[in-house]
């Protein structure tokens, strides 16, 4: 008897733990869904207006939030067209 109450207990235990670890990975999984959204969006704003050469404040910063460090524009053909490291963007719109 004993031996049965503590294998029923150690499966509701397992099974708690693999309902935490579902529901983390949902989370995960929307979160980074959010994450891949955002950085699309972000990518498409500021790439647009690089090529159109506009003044963007606050690009180098919105670039860091998304743990972006390196942009590179190419035309169909594959051709670098702009090509920058954020450090080097940050010190480009200072000076504009």
């Amino acid at each position: 008897m004993g031996y049965w109450v503590q294998r029923v207990a150690l499966e509701d235990e397992v099974e708690k733990v693999e309902e935490k670890h579902l529901q983390v990975a949902k989370n995960v999984t929307r979160d980074l869904g959010r994450y891949v959204m955002d950085v699309e969006a972000g990518i498409e704003f500021i790439t647009s207006n690089l090529i159109l050469k506009n003044k963007l404040d606050g690009v180098a910063k919105l670039l860091s939030k998304l743990d972006i460090r390196y942009i590179c524009i190419t035309d169909n053909n594959g051709n670098i067209q702009i090509e920058l490291p954020v450090n080097r963007l940050r010190i480009l719109i200072k000076l504009k």
